[in-house]
Order: C-alpha cells, then structure tokens, then sequence
C-alpha cells in the first residue's frame, strides 16, 4: 500500500517542547512522560481532560491530535487539527498534521489542498509539504514523471 508509506516516511509526532517539561501539574507531567515514551493510550485520557481543563492551551491539543493519529483514531485526530488551524501560531503544523490524517484516510485532494496552502505559506513546512504534494502527483500520474 503506497499511501501507508507515504504517511510512515513523512509521519513524526509533534516534538514535545522542553519548555512544557518544567513546573507544571502532576496529570501534565504524566501526559508528557507517557507522551515522550510513545504510551498514547496512557497519554491520550490525560491529554483529552486537560484540554477540556484548559482550552486555551494549543499545544495540548496538538499533542492529544498527534497521539490520536499515532494510535489510528484518524477521525478524532482531524477533528483537533481543524479546530487549530483557525489559531494563527498553530495554523501550519496543525495543517500539516491534517494533511497527514486526510493521507493516513486516502483523501488526496483533500491532502493536495492543504499541502497547497502550506507551500504558499512558506513556513517551517514548506519543504515537507512540497517534498510531499510531489510525492502524490508521481503517485497520481507516473506517466507524467
């Protein structure tokens, strides 16, 4: 299956910031421990509370979309990416991890719009995403190549 090596060759989880290890609650450093350790489905109850604690902490939600792709709920994964993309500093990654759950879902035109609005952009991703939409169109249309 090409697209699952697609999604494996450009698929990491969101870096965990060294900043968000130091001086916060005990349910926090949990999520993170278990978050650093790739243990989602310890960290995803956690992350999912804190999130509904704290809403306006974004990149919880970041890391809760990441473990929820990691560990195949692709559906719940989009749902936290979506709402990230309408937060400016979150916006490119948080389309850049939707691009990934609409590849994990083989819904390419979904994947090339958002690769598209990443390139022209012309952030942290642009390479990934560029690297990426080229990767689709050979796929799409090997002739062409």
């Amino acid at each position: 299956n090409q697209e699952k090596s697609l999604f494996e060759k450009h698929f990491t989880v969101y870096p965990l910031e060294d900043a968000v290890r130091g001086g916060q609650d005990e349910s926090m450093k949990v999520a993170f421990e278990a978050y650093s350790k790739q243990d989602y489905a310890k960290a995803i109850p956690i992350l999912e509370n804190l999130v509904a604690k704290m809403p306006d902490k974004h990149d919880l939600k970041m890391y809760l979309g990441s473990s929820y792709l990691k560990s195949g709920a692709v559906g719940q994964a989009i749902r936290e990416f979506e709402k990230l993309t309408a937060i400016e500093t979150y916006s490119e990654q948080a389309k850049w991890y939707l691009a990934l759950c609409y590849l994990k879902a083989n819904e390419n035109d979904r994947v090339t719009t958002l690769l598209e609005d990443i390139i022209v952009f012309d952030g942290i991703y642009r390479n990934d995403a560029k690297n990426l939409y080229e990767e689709i169109l050979m796929q799409s249309n090997p002739d062409d190549f």
